[in-house]
């Protein structure tokens, strides 16, 4: 994992913990934030990460939308998005 990729996704674990803080969730569910394998290793997700933060809001990172304009489709995956 880059340097770059590490600090987005510290910044993404902020704003995880600063919404749960803002909206008073305290059973927070991670589950989107970690991938188990085989051998029973545990990864930290980097991609398309979804985590709800209380009061019908979720928190994502690198969520992937696609966008129509006019002929062509754009594919746009923001670091973060509420």
């Amino acid at each position: 994992m880059k340097y770059l990729e590490l600090y987005e996704l510290w910044c993404f674990l902020r704003l995880v913990r600063a919404g749960a803080e803002a909206f008073g969730v305290i059973d927070l569910d991670l589950r989107d934030l970690f991938v188990s394998d085989a051998a029973g290793g545990v990864t930290l997700a980097t991609s398309a990460v979804t985590v709800s933060v209380g009061s019908g809001w979720k928190l994502c990172f690198q969520k992937q939308y696609t966008e129509s304009s006019g002929l062509s489709l754009t594919t746009v995956a923001p670091i973060a998005a509420l």
